[in-house]
């Protein structure tokens, strides 16, 4: 037997760093360890040795293992798995015996000598003594059995937990196995995909620069609100259309600012430079730069094969093809696939709802009540299709794909199409579809659970759209079209109502500019009058032509879309009566008219009238 006193002797320091159980586990137990096996191999492999073969190298091993194990000075050999799962026991046994033997025993105990200590005579002592014996007895049984089934359960939880750790290496092998195949095959599948032959470029940006440099030079700052309203309408119009931006499109608002600032300037007395013509078109261009390059990129994304199915339909394969590794069955599997894909129109349609929700409660409920309130609306509505999905299907004698299209149908609500799910109709013909419904109901039970329980906090507030304030902000201030003439606005108090326009009270036309063109004074009277006196009007929208009040609604389609009601008996409210009558000299000089003739009546109202009058409204 060689043995060099230098080299051949190791120490290994112990396995806990401390006192058991508590202690920590030395990390440096298992360096050494791993030391000693180096030497050993190097050993085996140097010339100097003799050569063995791996059986009898095995035979020496074990027979030092042996050797080892009978020393009584080793502690014990406890890798560190076992030695957690010993601490873990400790832990558990001293805190069960501390809260149920220690702590539960001293509550009684307090109270036997709180009886006892009441007793009068030793009689009465000695006899509630014989009955606390009993009640010791009694409950100490109770914490007996309460503490061996708190072990009990914690046993079954640590045999569960084993298990699972035992399993866990061999099943994250083979997941790790089967997406690499899966990674493997789609990049086969991907060499027969095109990639995208368009690069994209700033092309927005250069295209808007050569229609503005072709048709004038000069630049500065200025803008029209009419000429960059109606480009920004073109704009999102032609977003809306689904094509790619091309020259024609910018060409086109160029010339929709250039000849509404011309149609705007018809009647006026002054003109616009070309310079400032420029300026408003820079700055209408800058603002609609965002919307062109909003078409540049979806022309890309339409046109990137590679890239949709990079970014859309791998994530489902990938977990579909996981699924599969796992041995689910296809009802379930299916399931699976569907829910998947159902969770973000879900959560989208709930960010969609809570903004109006929380802003119309008049309850003042919590935020959280809400939020609960609205899951199970959308909840209710999802549960609904499903069952009559079922049915149809089994009515029809049907496949999968028909009953994702009847849910489809059903959930109208839902940003869905049945194209979304067509991973999860690839096994298409399932056996048993009352398997996979329940499958469909538990998942998404597990959805709205999670968006019930999910924290309410700035991040979450910012995806409802609209936001609370936004809501409240419509709802208060309602309509925001104002009369053709007397610039009143309108009383309905949805933006966008079906019904035409209309206001109860107007107001003398010349707090807007209106004047008589005979004398050149301000005009007093209100609409209603006009409309029914049967005179004339003109003004930018007829081009300088006059009009009959009595027609106003074929001026055009914005004219059309108010009414009027011809009534003479009709008066403009007091605080009107006051302005005019206050601020007639000032409305004058600010519209370069005649100072109108106030009626005398108007003039009698004092401000202290008017602003009672306008509490009391």
């Amino acid at each position: 037997m060689s043995f060099d006193e230098n080299e051949d002797v190791f120490y290994i320091p112990s396995l806990l760093q401390g006192n058991p159980p508590m202690a920590p586990v030395n990390p440096n137990y298992g360096r050494a360890v791993q030391k000693v096996k180096e030497d050993i191999i190097s050993l085996m492999c140097s010339k100097d040795s003799s050569h063995l073969s791996i059986t009898q190298f095995r035979e020496r091993v074990c027979g030092l293992w042996k050797a080892i194990l009978k020393e009584n000075f080793i502690f014990s050999f406890r890798n560190t798995i076992e030695v957690r799962a010993y601490t873990s026991l400790d832990r558990k046994y001293f805190e069960e015996s501390v809260n149920l033997m220690v702590i539960g025993m001293a509550e009684l105990e307090k109270k036997v000598h709180v009886a006892l200590s009441r007793c009068t005579n030793r009689d009465e002592r000695e006899k509630k003594w014989k009955e606390s014996k009993k009640q010791i007895s009694k409950e100490a049984e109770n914490l007996g059995k309460k503490m061996k089934t708190a072990m009990e359960v914690f046993f079954e939880t640590s045999e569960d937990k084993a298990r699972k750790f035992i399993t866990s290496a061999h099943n994250t092998d083979d997941a790790e196995k089967c997406l690499a195949a899966f990674d493997q095959e789609w990049e086969k599948w991907m060499e027969d995909v095109p990639p995208c032959q368009e690069r994209r470029k700033d092309y927005v940006n250069t295209e808007m620069v050569d229609v503005l440099c072709e048709t004038n030079h000069a630049l500065t700052k200025f803008i029209s609100s009419q000429a960059f309203d109606k480009a920004l309408e073109l704009a999102n119009k032609t977003l809306q259309s689904g094509v790619r931006c091309t020259r024609n499109d910018l060409t086109q608002m160029y010339h929709k600012v250039i000849t509404t600032i011309d149609k705007e300037t018809e009647t006026t007395s002054f003109k616009f430079r070309k310079s400032l013509k420029c300026d408003i078109l820079l700055y209408t261009f800058a603002h609609a730069y965002n919307i062109f390059d909003k078409m540049e990129e979806r022309y890309f994304q339409e046109r990137d094969i590679r890239g949709d199915l990079e970014n859309n339909l791998r994530p489902m394969l990938t977990t579909y093809f996981k699924n599969l590794c796992e041995k689910m069955g296809k009802e379930v599997l299916a399931a699976t696939s569907f829910v998947d894909v159902l969770k973000k129109p879900i959560e989208s349609e709930l960010n969609q709802s809570m903004g109006t929700a929380v802003a119309i409660d008049k309850k003042k409920d919590s935020i959280i009540e809400i939020l609960k309130n609205e899951a199970k609306k959308i909840e209710a509505r999802v549960f609904t299709a499903i069952p009559t999905a079922n049915k149809l299907t089994k009515t029809s004698d049907e496949n999968l794909t028909f009953w994702i299209q009847r849910f489809v149908e059903k959930c109208s609500t839902l940003a869905i199409t049945k194209e979304m799910f067509s991973v999860a109709a690839i096994d298409d013909d399932l056996k048993d579809i009352d398997v996979f419904e329940a499958k469909v109901r538990e998942n998404v039970e597990k959805i709205f659970k999670s968006l019930i329980k999910s924290k309410v906090d700035r991040a979450t507030m910012q995806k409802w759209k609209p936001a609370p304030h936004d809501h409240l902000l419509t709802l208060m201030f309602g309509c925001q079209c104002l009369c053709p003439f007397c610039k009143c606005l309108c009383d309905l108090t949805e933006q966008k109502h079906s019904d035409s326009h209309f206001t109860r009270i107007h107001r003398p036309g010349g707090i807007s500019g209106n004047r008589d063109h005979n004398t050149g004074m301000l005009d007093i009277t209100i609409c209603t009058k006009n409309v029914y006196g049967g005179i004339r009007f003109s003004n930018s929208a007829t081009s300088g032509e006059w009009h009959s009040y009595e027609d106003y609604q074929s001026v055009n389609d914005y004219y059309k879309s108010w009414s009027i009601a011809p009534d003479p008996s009709l008066e403009t409210s007091t605080y009107w009566k006051w302005f005019m009558a206050t601020f007639s000299k000032d409305l004058a000089e600010h519209y370069d008219a005649k100072e109108p003739e106030i009626p005398s009546s108007w003039k009698n109202h004092s401000f202290r009238e008017v602003k009672e009058q306008l509490r009391h409204e």
